[in-house]
């Protein structure tokens, strides 16, 4: 601290407590301060919690209540009707006795009236997507949606 601060302070204190001794004043606590340094900083921040708080949180906290209802209308209400392995059951058996019975016969797949390798491969994605459409039912819910 510079002596023109340090005269400027005791200029401040009433002539009758001038006495540094009776009144014990440590002018170098100002050294301890960490945020009262720099008002500019501290009013900068202060300026970024406003906003925070009196703008962009109503800006946004409907936006997520309207996202965070579509998702668990689709993923935990169960609002779209996607079509499952268990729609697909009797055609997965049936495709087994075509398959079976093309075999038996040596009737090539490729001469049924049926695509095989593609409805096996839809079978197949449709596996993969309802096992990650569950992973995210699981990741909502331990989420808190």
């Amino acid at each position: 601290m510079n002596p023109k601060t340090i005269k400027s302070v005791f200029s401040k204190i009433a002539k009758d407590k001038t006495n540094l001794k009776t009144h014990k004043v440590d002018l170098f606590l100002l050294d301890g301060l960490q945020y009262f340094k720099d008002i500019q900083y501290l009013e900068d921040e202060i300026s970024r919690i406003s906003y925070s708080t009196e703008e962009w949180y109503d800006e946004n906290i409907e936006k997520f209540l309207i996202l965070r209802g579509q998702l668990r209308d689709v993923y935990i209400n169960n609002s779209e009707a996607f079509i499952s392995l268990d729609d697909l059951q009797n055609d997965i058996e049936i495709l087994e006795n075509i398959k079976a019975n093309a075999e038996n016969l040596g009737i090539s797949l490729d001469d049924l009236p049926i695509d095989v390798p593609r409805i096996e491969q839809l079978i197949e994605d449709l596996e993969y997507f309802e096992k990650r459409f569950d992973d995210q039912v699981l990741e909502l819910k331990t989420f808190g949606v």
